[in-house]
């Protein structure tokens, strides 16, 4: 049998993977989200019975997490191009009312887009006019994280903890995108 601290790191680590809140935990285990904090915390010396409830639950929540990436994302992406002018890529994030894009060369994903590296530039004294008119390129920063369409929603939550989006490809090719509001 596990150490009491090592099922209770078991446990917080297995709640957030599944993006649950302590509520949702305590919900569907029958306890309350005041014993899930305090055992999270080790504030509390369970019983046996508390965390065979909890450890089954989130057993339970696992199995039915069996969604994929393909699943899950949004099919044809909307995307900008490294070349095109990056007041038509602002103009179509405005128009469908994203804070950032993918860039895609030729069906490959090659760098991203956002609002904030935008006002970056501006902020460090960058003419907005000016800056529509470049490619996109000069303005672009890395990629979003990329996963085939058979990939866990498990890897897909520790992906969106640190990303806005995650990229699904087939082949090198986008063919979907995932992001925190496509979980629930």
């Amino acid at each position: 049998m596990l150490p009491l601290a090592d099922v209770v790191r078991q446990v917080r680590r297995s709640r957030l993977t599944l993006g649950l809140t302590q509520a949702d935990l305590a919900r569907a285990s029958g306890t309350s989200q005041s014993l899930v904090a305090k055992l999270e915390k080790g504030r509390l010396n369970p019983s046996y019975e508390v965390v065979r409830r909890v450890t089954e639950a989130l057993d339970r929540l696992a199995a039915n997490d069996e969604g994929t990436a393909g699943d899950l994302m949004h099919g044809t992406p909307v995307f900008a191009e490294p070349a095109e002018p990056l007041g038509k890529a602002l103009a179509r994030m405005k128009d469908k009312g994203f804070s950032q894009l993918p860039v895609v060369d030729r069906g490959q994903p090659v760098g991203s887009l956002s609002e904030s590296s935008i006002l970056d530039s501006i902020e460090k004294g960058a003419d907005l006019e000016q800056l529509k008119r470049q490619p996109v390129r000069l303005s672009m920063k890395a990629s979003f994280p990329t996963v085939e369409p058979d990939t866990r929603r498990r890897t897909l939550v520790e992906l969106l903890r640190d990303h806005e989006c995650v990229l699904v490809v087939r082949e090198g090719r986008l063919v979907g995108v995932v992001t925190k509001s496509d979980l629930w």
